[in-house]
C-alpha cells in the first residue's frame, strides 16, 4: 500500500503574519515509541492581549500559535531554520 497522499478536497486557505518568531527548533526526521517524524523546523508565536477586570484588576490573555514547517531533508530544515532566525533579529532590530 503506498504511503502518497492526495488532496480530496481545497475547502480553504490559511495566511498567517509572523511578526515576532520564537523558539526556533529545526529537527531531522526519526521514530520515537514507534511513531515516525519527518525533517520540520517549527517556531512560535504570541499575541498578548491585557483587559481590565473590574473584580481582578489588569488580566493578560496570550495566545500562542505553533507552527511546523515539513522539510524533505537535513539542507532544507536548516535553510529554513536560519531564515527564520534572520527574520526575528530583524524584526528585534526594527522594533
Amino acid at each position: 500500500m503506498s504511503k502518497e497522499k492526495k488532496l480530496l478536497k481545497h475547502g480553504f486557505n490559511l495566511e498567517i503574519e509572523v511578526l515576532q518568531p520564537t523558539t526556533i527548533q529545526g529537527g531531522g526526521s526519526g521514530e520515537v515509541n514507534g511513531n515516525s517524524y519527518s525533517h520540520s523546523c517549527k517556531f512560535r508565536s504570541s499575541n498578548i492581549l491585557a483587559y481590565n477586570d473590574p473584580q481582578l484588576g489588569v488580566i493578560e490573555k496570550e495566545t500562542i500559535i505553533e507552527i511546523r514547517i515539513v522539510c524533505a531533508n537535513d539542507e532544507e530544515v536548516r535553510a529554513i531554520n536560519e531564515h527564520i532566525y534572520q527574520m526575528r533579529d530583524l524584526c528585534q532590530a526594527i522594533s
